[in-house]
């Protein structure tokens, strides 16, 4: 896929698609396909905070200021560690790489 930006570059994406199925995630991209096992890293209380804490805040609503909660960063490499791992996190990063010094190409994380 093609975008074109407010300062005319063009920038291309190259797609790491992700299929969660029978607590495997599988990966299709450029550099290859592959899968490894997926389990979520949460008890059924930790999903219901981690499905609320993008809405978890510190600070007070009149010091006009907002900054997202240390649970709200935790929650994401906990789920970034679950979804890449063996072969997913070796395409991962050979993806990630192959864009090193690629202005114009970037990649796309599609959850399928």
């Amino acid at each position: 896929m093609r975008l074109t930006f407010h300062g005319g570059q063009d920038l291309n994406y190259e797609d790491f698609v992700l299929h969660i199925h029978s607590r495997v995630v599988h990966v299709q991209s450029e550099q290859g396909q592959g899968q490894a096992p997926f389990v979520l890293p949460f008890d059924s209380a930790d999903r219901w905070l981690a499905a609320s804490a993008h809405w978890n805040f510190m600070g007070r609503p009149d010091e006009g200021w907002r900054r997202p909660s240390p649970y709200g960063e935790a929650v994401g490499e906990k789920l970034f560690e679950a979804l890449f791992s063996g072969e997913v996190l070796q395409l991962w990063e050979r993806c990630i790489g192959r864009l090193e010094g690629q202005r114009d190409l970037g990649l796309r994380i599609k959850l399928v």
